[in-house]
């Protein structure tokens, strides 16, 4: 399994074949977080509480590499991580 979270999921996102592009607005600060249900539902995931308060500092987005589930999103960005093989 692997999970990947910020910039850590960009670039593994880009390595997959995935786009990384401007998301046209900066993200930074303290922001909610909300996980998904495939996170919640994970056996290897389902500790995540529903929802947490992260410290952001990006511009960029992501498109979910082909086989990924999201991780889970923000109010600015749709995705905030993603893992495959979980």
């Amino acid at each position: 399994p692997v999970v990947g979270i910020c910039l850590g999921a960009q670039l593994l996102a880009h390595a997959l074949g995935a786009v990384v592009a401007p998301m046209g607005q900066r993200e930074i600060g303290w922001h909610a977080v909300r996980f998904s249900d495939a996170a919640l539902f994970s056996p290897l995931l389902d500790f995540l509480p529903t929802d947490m308060m992260a410290f952001h500092w990006h511009g960029d987005a992501f498109a979910l590499p082909p086989g990924a589930a999201p991780l889970g999103e923000s109010d600015a960005c749709a995705v905030q991580g993603f893992f495959i093989g979980a």
